[in-house]
């Protein structure tokens, strides 16, 4: 936590949203709030080459971390492509993930921190704005079309974010979960694609143990990434959150969001377990794709 006095600096946030990760912000003054970045579109090609060449931040250096590994490797491809055509360079870090919450606590909270920039879990937001560590990026978002704010899903940009109605961070990356399934097998039982985790679960049923291929081998009813270190937590919150969730984000689903009580000790949240539980007897666990 910053101390009375300290000079405070704001981060930027990207996050990742994934279930999410995302890109947060400091408040390294690159450009003015009010001012079109260098990305910003222009109605002409002189005005372009003119903006471009006044906006260029040449001699400017932003000091990102991530995440080691996956996230860090697909960060670290765009790094030139931003060097040319903006002139700044960029320090990339990447540490372990288990390590980066706290280092960014560490780090934030210090009037000489390391990092302008941190591409992180969206889940870890509310921590660092209620720390004052993050800048409101509110004004830089609505003045510059180039960003195209509008093109980015609702759900990540209205819930991963913004909070309390202000822009605190942009999003680089949104998983879905979707179902696929075989269209062949469902018609010939007469069934229709499931639309609830008990239709789910009676269709996985059904099918599971048969020989769906004609390879003389049983076959599984149900196919879900769920092998560590995957995200086997994100089916598991898939399940739940219906059950829990009722009137959409105005309500928490593990924790009240003001008051952080668990909400998990209910008729509601033991249903979705049971179904994890008897999915978990259907399916063949698999690697996800990186």
């Amino acid at each position: 936590m910053v101390t009375p006095g300290m000079k405070r600096l704001k981060y930027w946030l990207v996050l990742l949203t994934a279930l999410w990760f995302s890109i947060a912000a400091t408040g390294c003054k690159f450009f003015s709030a009010n001012t079109p970045t260098a990305l910003s579109p222009q109605p002409t090609q002189r005005t372009s080459q003119a903006t471009a060449s006044a906006q260029r931040f040449d001699g400017v250096t932003i000091n990102v971390i991530t995440q080691d590994e996956t996230v860090h490797t697909g960060t670290k491809k765009w790094i030139a492509g931003f060097e040319a055509l903006t002139g700044a360079k960029v320090n990339l870090t990447g540490v372990l993930f288990k390590n980066l919450y706290n280092i960014l606590q560490k780090n934030w909270s210090s009037s000489a921190s390391k990092y302008d920039m941190a591409i992180v879990l969206p889940s870890w937001l509310i921590d660092f704005i209620d720390a004052e560590f993050v800048e409101d990026l509110t004004a830089r978002v609505k003045s510059d079309a180039a960003i195209q704010w509008e093109d980015i899903a609702p759900i990540f940009r209205n819930f991963s974010a913004t909070y309390k109605g202000r822009i605190y961070s942009i999003p680089l990356d949104g998983d879905y979960h979707m179902v696929y399934y075989r269209t062949d097998l469902l018609k010939q039982a007469g069934l229709t694609p499931p639309t609830t985790w008990d239709e789910y679960l009676a269709i996985a049923k059904r099918f599971h143990g048969k020989d769906l291929n004609g390879d003389g081998e049983m076959d599984y009813g149900s196919c879900i990434s769920k092998g560590a270190p995957d995200n086997n937590t994100s089916l598991l919150i898939s399940i739940a959150t219906p059950f829990l969730q009722s009137q959409g984000t105005v309500q928490g689903a593990f924790f009240d969001p003001d008051t952080m009580k668990p909400l998990v000790n209910n008729l509601a949240f033991a249903k979705a377990l049971d179904i994890y539980k008897q999915l978990t007897a259907l399916f063949l666990v698999v690697r996800a794709a990186s």
